[in-house]
């Protein structure tokens, strides 16, 4: 390649300038065109979005590089011709580009796969254009007379309208020529929406946010309206709360005329939020509290990469810590990113953040329209935005004065991708920590094994806070050994009798209570007791599982859903010898309903919060007390605060150490702390009951003492012994294609080929096996674990196979891919 400075006195007519483009495709390259003569080179750099042709289409990529001089001319044939380059916006920012590179190396990525992460939707999908004259087409057409060209003139047409105009069709060739020769140059939708979407809402008037409840008693729907908005700072959109109440336009129309309220046109991203913070409220902070804020204060005025574990118990103040944190990031005059590993926790961390810093804020993750994200990214493009709230693809935020990260429940596995490019947040938030000089600070209850073992080694600084913030104690835990209540009852229960007691006892005192099975549906399978048959996907080996909600059976993992069969397909029993087994938290409910007939019980499960507005309708709903009992997943474990909490249970706490992972004590322990620390965060003591058919196993001992150093040092010595992480470093090959045979022979091919680097990289490798779930949507899986001292000899020697495989065909593009430090082995 030559260098600019080296052709600088090279004849002008000779040059021939190429530019490195990245394109959207499956592939682990990026792609060289050619520059046209009459664009300005000087002026094209990184990061822009160009159009180019690509096989037998016209696609968006990224400017990869700045121009540069093609050595030979004369080769300048070989390279096909950029159409389009936008310089304004920059759409791939400079902080994000080297974040791209360094995912590129260290998980093998194509690149085009990660700019689908990095950038939000639409970026890069192609609309169709209007073509304007360039300055040269002008003068043709003063100088030929009438010409196709001449109608426009007047103003740029798309393909259609020009077509029109000119009484003739338009081809695609006779475009492609004149804007070889630059007579007209095609104009695209730009990149990034800058305009922010406008939403009608509804305003409280001074007499609304006035009035009271009483004054409304005659009208309770219109009162618990009123209340809605009041506690939501005033506005609402009409279209969450039309959702929320479906009533709302014959009770809107009757509050507009009795002047409690009006409707406006507001900005998406302001109708939800306070415009100005609050800085002045704010708790005061325990000892630990106050030392871990004065380390992270000190940190971040010193303006330099350095990273911390925030390891507080639950309940111990670490939003606060968070806040006080950001405070001082922005006093510095730069920006902070705030990671949640659930969409579901958006909703409360959005409400103190803007109450302490007002609209200063973007969030950003995949359960907002397309169209507000979009807009809410341009806003941080634009450098309008101090703070950045999100979920895992937060990360990619582009902040230009980034000067703090925090990574809420650090230990989540949410924040590891598990489908497509198989990234982790907590981890690429340490490392744009580094490339920016920023601060880094992970947070959590239960640290993952990695993270205290780094920080104890060294690697982080260790920040403690042993006690809560309240002077409320941890919640007593109780532990039900099921085995006993099968013996007690002569039948396997979903509810023990000391948890029925528990709720009772509860919900006669006005407290509330929470319910966590991590397992979605409401039975887990139909089972035929003639021959054994299971009703399992056909795309899928996994079994259905049955949803009471729709009567259908479904599929979690590619969405198929069936009805019930009249009779059994492998035997041909009737339908009343198919019985269906294991329980799911619909179940939960439909029992709970049974027991205590009186409460209000709801759930917070994937399938219960599919629109939007219904996570926040049930969480604002408990938060409230409207709701006495809430059953759910573990999206109920994480994170939220509920005062008049006083109760958890869990129904089967032993459920994820039945699965084939060494991390599954590691992941239980979690899971069960976590939700415990839900209950008793008010003035009334909380208490927690345990449901398990292992209680002498260690992760419910330690959770029932509360103690995490404890589990920690036991976990890490079965770790130690063998050689799992955080002692070794680990990448799971993963294969997968419609035909087995295929996927079967490379898997073996790999490890044949790893077997001779073994020993020289001081590798171990583990399989090839079939996947736990051996086929996901008509794809068999098959895997090979390779484990290895050096993370960097491991990934060398990993793609290398990756690369060699792919080369001599062994596998098609796509079918093999590697899952740098795997967390889901499924």
């Amino acid at each position: 390649m030559a260098s600019k400075e080296n052709l600088k006195n090279q004849d002008d007519t000779q040059k021939v300038w190429l530019m490195d483009v990245a394109l959207p495709v499956p592939l682990r390259q990026t792609f060289t065109y050619r520059v046209p003569s009459y664009m300005e080179v000087e002026k094209m750099d990184r990061g822009r979005r160009v159009l180019v042709p690509f096989g037998h289409r016209v696609v968006f990529g990224v400017s990869w590089s700045a121009t540069y001089l093609l050595d030979d001319p004369k080769t300048a044939k070989k390279y096909r011709q950029l159409i389009t380059y936008e310089e304004q916006p920059v759409i791939l920012a400079p902080e994000i580009a080297k974040l791209v590179q360094w995912m590129d190396s260290y998980y093998h990525a194509p690149v085009g796969e990660l700019l689908k992460l990095a950038l939000p939707p639409g970026v890069l999908t192609r609309k169709e254009p209007v073509y304007k004259l360039t300055e040269q087409g002008r003068q043709k057409v003063q100088h030929i007379g009438y010409h196709p060209l001449a109608c426009l003139q007047e103003k740029p047409l798309s393909k259609k309208a020009w077509s029109a105009l000119a009484g003739e069709n338009i081809k695609t060739s006779f475009l492609r020529r004149c804007e070889a020769e630059n007579l007209i140059q095609p104009v695209f939708p730009g990149a990034v929406k800058t305009s922010t979407p406008r939403v009608k809402v509804v305003v409280l008037t001074e007499k609304g946010q006035a009035v009271t409840p009483s004054e409304l008693a005659k009208t309770p729907r219109r009162a618990e309206i009123v209340a809605f908005l009041q506690r939501q700072e005033r506005n609402g959109s009409l279209s969450q709360l039309k959702k929320q109440f479906p009533t709302l336009n014959y009770h809107l129309k009757k509050m507009i005329q009795a002047g409690l309220c009006r409707c406006e046109m507001q900005e998406a991203h302001l109708h939800e939020e306070i415009k100005n913070g609050n800085r002045g409220s704010r708790p005061s902070l325990k000892t630990q509290q106050q030392a871990a804020l004065n380390s992270l204060v000190e940190a971040v005025q010193q303006a330099e990469y350095q990273s911390f574990l925030l390891f507080g118990v639950t309940g111990s103040g670490k939003t606060e810590v968070y806040l006080r944190t950001v405070e001082a990031c922005l006093e510095q005059g730069k920006q902070a990113l705030l990671l949640v590993p659930e969409i579901a926790l958006t909703p409360l961390m959005k409400e103190r953040i803007t109450q302490r810093f007002g609209d200063h804020l973007a969030i950003l993750h995949s359960a907002i329209p397309k169209a507000e994200r979009a807009a809410n990214w341009a806003r941080v493009l634009a450098g309008k935005v101090d703070v950045v709230l999100g979920a895992r693809s937060g990360i990619f935020a582009p902040l230009p004065r980034l000067g703090l990260v925090i990574v809420d429940e650090e230990h989540d596995l949410s924040y590891k991708q598990s489908e497509g490019l198989r990234y982790h947040a907590r981890d690429l938030a340490m490392v744009r920590a580094k490339l920016s000089g920023a601060v880094a600070v992970l947070g959590s209850a239960t640290p993952s094994l990695e993270s205290w073992h780094n920080a104890k080694s060294g690697k982080t600084t260790l920040l403690q806070m042993r006690e809560r913030a309240t002077d409320a104690a941890l919640p007593a835990v109780e532990i039900v050994d099921m085995r006993d209540e099968f013996k007690a009852q002569r039948k396997r229960p979903l509810i023990s009798r000391l948890l029925q007691s528990r709720m009772k006892a509860a919900l006669e005192q006005g407290e509330q209570v929470m319910l966590l099975l991590n397992r979605r549906g409401f039975y887990n399978f139909l089972l035929c007791r003639k021959c054994g048959w299971v009703m399992e996907c056909h795309q899928c080996e996994v079994s259905l599982t049955y949803h009471k909600t729709d009567g259908f059976l479904h599929c979690h993992y590619c969405d198929f859903r069936s009805a019930l069969p009249e009779s059994c397909p492998a035997c041909g029993a009737l339908s009343t010898l198919m019985q269906f087994f294991g329980e799911g938290t619909q179940q939960v409910q439909a029992v709970l309903e049974q027991l205590f007939p009186a409460a209000v019980i709801d759930r917070l499960d994937r399938d219960r919060v599919k629109k939007k507005g219904d996570l926040e309708n049930v969480l604002e709903r408990f938060r409230q007390g409207s709701i006495q009992i809430l059953v759910g997943t573990q999206m109920i474990a994480k994170g939220h605060d509920f005062h008049n909490v006083t109760l958890v249970g869990i129904v089967n706490a032993d459920q994820g150490l039945r699965v084939p992972d060494f991390r599954s004590a590691e992941h239980t322990f979690q899971l069960v702390t976590q939700v415990s620390g839900r209950s008793g965060r008010g003035d009334k003591p909380g208490s927690v009951v345990i449901q398990t058919y292992m209680p002498e196993h260690y992760s419910m001992t330690y959770a029932q003492s509360h103690d995490y150093p404890g589990f920690v040092a036991r976990e890490l010595q079965f770790r130690h012994g063998l050689f799992y992480p955080p002692y070794s470093f680990l990448v799971n090959i993963v294969m997968q294609h419609q035909r087995e045979d295929l996927i079967r022979q490379g898997a073996a091919w790999v490890v044949d080929f790893l077997k001779h680097h073994a020993k020289e990289h001081g590798l171990t490798i583990l399989g090839p096996t079939r996947a736990p779930i051996g086929k996901i949507k008509q794809k068999f899986r098959y895997q090979v674990l390779v484990k290895g001292q050096s993370r960097s000899r491991l990934n060398a020697v990993v793609k290398s196979v990756v690369d060699r495989a792919l080369k001599e065909k062994l596998f098609p593009e796509g079918a093999i891919f590697l899952d740098v430090d795997p967390y889901h082995f499924s």
